[in-house]
């Protein structure tokens, strides 16, 4: 974790401390495409009373995908909530400790000498980087790990739903094909011309007219129906190609691999397919 730390030209020492903190992430996905921004504000009060306020906000630098985006924000406010309940927990019962000593230097030099860092509540002479070794440790690592595990979780449905999808769109464009070739082979010219059998060379020339024609039509159909299939197989592909400019790159290069064995075998299909009603 990474902070950036700017006190605030309203600051006083010894009355009040205004700082804001810019926090970065690593080591987790997305990690740079956002940022928490908090804003410290430490007032003195009296002698043994300071109000101290916070206010947050997520600031997120990159555009990023509606589901990933809500995501981020829900762990990022749950991280937020942990820390600053435990932090409470910590100045109450500093302050427990603090009324039940023998004074505030005792209790002063104690609190430095101790390895855990804490904020101080009441004396006002304490520096800016005492306040900041706590805040550092935002998000604790065990929340990090559960974040980091809900989004893999997550992004795992999102292969599964685009696998899903994929599949669907090809069951569809095999059962058009079968469609087609389980159509009747008998047209309204194919009961003609068995009523009516050429007899003369120029029956038969004109018969080979009429075949030829029919042949040209069925090919036009053979071609609208190859047409619309690429047309949504490409639909497909620029769906997924969005899909993978916002997700992560590790799981765009598992999306990638489970898609182009599909992509090549249909493809394959249809220029055999193309060749052959060529020939």
């Amino acid at each position: 974790v990474t902070e950036a730390q700017v006190m605030l030209p309203c600051s006083r020492p010894g009355h009040r401390y205004c700082i804001d903190v810019e926090t970065t992430n690593a080591g987790i996905p997305y990690a740079d495409s956002f940022s928490v921004l908090t804003h410290y504000c430490l007032t003195y009060v009296s002698e043994f009373e300071t109000t101290l306020q916070i206010f947050c906000q997520i600031k997120f630098k990159k555009h990023v995908w509606a589901v990933m985006k809500s995501l981020i924000e829900k762990n990022c406010w749950a991280g937020l909530e942990e820390f600053f309940d435990s932090l409470s927990k910590a100045l109450s019962v500093e302050c427990e400790e603090t009324s039940a000593g023998n004074g505030i230097k005792r209790k002063t030099r104690r609190r430095r000498r101790a390895p855990v860092a804490s904020l101080p509540v009441h004396a006002p002479d304490h520096h800016l980087p005492h306040l900041s070794s706590v805040a550092a440790e935002l998000p604790s690592s065990a929340a990090a790990i559960r974040n980091r595990d809900d989004t893999i979780s997550i992004i795992n449905w999102i292969l599964l739903i685009a696998v899903l999808f994929l599949m669907v769109i090809n069951g569809l464009l095999y059962y058009k094909l079968w469609g087609l070739e389980d159509a009747a082979a008998y047209t309204v010219m194919d009961l003609h011309v068995l009523r009516n059998t050429p007899k003369t060379e120029d029956d038969w020339i004109q018969l080979l007219q009429q075949q030829e024609s029919l042949h040209i039509v069925e090919m036009r159909k053979w071609q609208r129906v190859l047409q619309t299939a690429a047309q949504l197989l490409k639909q497909t592909e620029d769906s997924l190609t969005e899909l993978q400019k916002s997700m992560h790159p590790m799981t765009s290069d598992k999306v990638l691999s489970v898609l182009k064995p599909h992509l090549k075998g249909f493809y394959g299909e249809t220029a055999d397919q193309r060749q052959h009603e060529d020939m």
